[in-house]
């Protein structure tokens, strides 16, 4: 019980740092017009993240070589991925329909030119393509999660091609990474990976009572996207697992989830 006491005071802490921070930057968002174009929203985004990082304790440990513009490629384990990889590089992000409506980040994201999409629906799956092809020709990079969902970092779940459809065929370049973290005290798996039935606003407050959480984040080689979406999307898949080894944190993938990646690039 004594240790849960300095751990609430600190979530209230780490939260003020969060509402202050947050509050800042949709001031500066508001009274900027660089902000009103997409080049300035992605700009922004980067400044926004790498703030909210240093004020809730977020270590970020970047390795490899710089992001290429284009498409970034990364596994997905928790909302904080998108904190640690937008305060990298400038970039816009694909996100499922549902994060619009959350209060407050559903604005931030708004703000940041997030393009949204319903992953069941094939229209807003074209929408979204057309999307993120009309932004890298504008020079900004999008990243995208093409797992679909999260998970608990102790495998790449399959990839799936849909998101590969604006790039396919293209000189754009697609470049893949892998997102781990790590914690002195506590289960990253559990306290800081978002998945099965978790609710976010108890997870989100116990997560800033956390002293320190490092973000361990290793950047592949760029590719050009020359092959088919399908073809992208187990090459991609294949790189990010590399990744993981690389960086120490071997993923399993046994028969069931090559199957599984097999059956994801039909669809």
């Amino acid at each position: 019980m004594a240790r849960a006491v300095p751990s609430f005071f600190r979530s209230l802490w780490h939260l003020l740092a969060f509402a202050v921070i947050l509050g800042g930057a949709f001031c500066r968002f508001l009274l900027s017009a660089k902000h009103r174009t997409q080049v300035g929203r992605s700009e922004w985004l980067q400044d926004t993240c790498r703030r909210i990082a240093a004020g809730i304790g977020l270590q970020i440990r970047a390795s490899g070589p710089p992001i290429s513009t284009g498409l970034l490629v990364a596994n997905h384990l928790s909302y904080l991925d998108i904190i640690v990889l937008g305060s990298l590089h400038p970039c816009s992000f694909v996100s499922k329909v549902e994060v619009r409506s959350w209060p407050v980040i559903g604005w931030g994201a708004q703000a940041a030119g997030t393009l949204f999409v319903r992953r069941e629906n094939r229209a807003d799956i074209a929408a979204a393509a057309k999307g993120i092809r009309h932004l890298l020709e504008q020079g900004i990079s999008v990243m995208v999660f093409p797992e679909g969902t999260s998970s608990g970092g102790s495998d790449v779940l399959p990839f799936y091609p849909g998101v590969f459809e604006s790039v396919a065929g293209s000189t754009h370049a697609v470049t893949p990474a892998w997102l781990g973290y790590e914690l002195h005290e506590g289960d990253p798996a559990e306290e800081i990976c978002y998945w099965r039935d978790m609710t976010f606003v108890p997870h989100f407050f116990k997560l800033l009572g956390k002293k320190q959480i490092i973000a361990h984040v290793r950047i592949g080689q760029a590719m050009t996207a020359s092959g088919d979406r399908k073809s992208l999307a187990r090459e991609t898949h294949a790189r990010v697992v590399a990744l993981a080894g690389e960086a120490g944190r071997p993923v399993v993938v046994n028969a069931l989830a090559k199957n599984s990646v097999r059956d994801a690039v039909r669809n």
